[in-house]
């Protein structure tokens, strides 16, 4: 994976973590919604560490389609 998507992978993870004052489990669901979303890193958009409220749709979508991944 290019280094920009695992710097963007990480992001993701930390930005939700931070975000929701909750941990995280950390599966393979996690990795491969984040792995999804490094891959689409030219339609989300960094804005001084902030994730636009559109592209948090499809971490919620992703979110209620897999076990594991909970807030």
């Amino acid at each position: 994976m290019p280094k920009k998507k695992i710097y963007f992978r990480r992001f993701l993870i930390d930005y939700l973590c931070e975000h929701h004052k909750r941990s995280i489990k950390l599966s393979a669901c996690i990795s491969s919604v984040a792995d999804f979303l490094a891959t689409q890193y030219y339609i989300i958009f960094i804005l001084e560490k902030a994730v636009i409220l559109s592209e948090l749709v499809w971490i919620s979508a992703f979110a209620g389609m897999t076990r594991e991944f909970s807030f």
